[in-house]
């Protein structure tokens, strides 16, 4: 009925955040005197810093699952996707998705929480979650970085769009079976 529920956490300037699929928590980075940290949300407004990292960290994503969350860092001097199970008990898993340096965003998990759908400058890439298997699967128009990737429903297909000149142009991409 949009009703307002309630604020959540401190006040931050931020357009970077990530519901959980449940929408009973959010992960935010909040700025440090030296970078990022990630900090989650439950849905009484309690606030439980997640990393504990020198350099940003940023662009979270919850697993469709609940279980974890991926986020980019550059805590190891290289840019690196990160997963880490989404109570902070593990230790993350880092790893780079292949041409360095580079500028990743915007990860997206697949329906199933096995893969990472994620928009670099020039292309998309993919991995399984446990960062094996990266695979750029598609590159953008020369200086067009491809924007909002998102999966169908049953993993079987991507699509996302990028700039041509005034106009954004929808991409659809079908994956074959031998994909990562």
């Amino acid at each position: 009925d949009g009703k307002l529920l309630s604020n959540v956490g401190t006040p931050v300037v931020t357009s970077d955040f990530a519901l959980s699929a449940d929408a009973k928590r959010i992960a935010q980075p909040r700025s440090t005197n030296i970078g990022s940290d990630l900090w989650t949300f439950d849905e009484h407004g309690i606030e439980s810093r997640f990393t504990f990292a020198d350099g940003a960290n940023r662009f979270p994503a919850w697993s469709p699952d609940g279980q974890s969350i991926c986020y980019f860092s550059d805590e190891s001097g290289e840019y690196q996707l990160v997963v880490r199970d989404a109570a902070g008990k593990s230790a993350p898993r880092s790893f780079a998705l292949g041409e360095s340096p580079g500028f990743y965003y915007n990860p997206v998990w697949s329906p199933d929480s096995s893969k990472l759908l994620v928009a670099a400058q020039d292309a998309l890439w993919i991995t399984a979650t446990d960062g094996s298997q990266p695979t750029k699967l598609a590159a953008a128009f020369p200086g067009k970085s491809p924007t909002q990737p998102m999966w169908s429903p049953d993993s079987k297909e991507i699509a996302w769009s990028s700039q041509q000149g005034s106009r954004s142009v929808l991409w659809r991409c079908s994956l074959s079976e031998n994909s990562p």
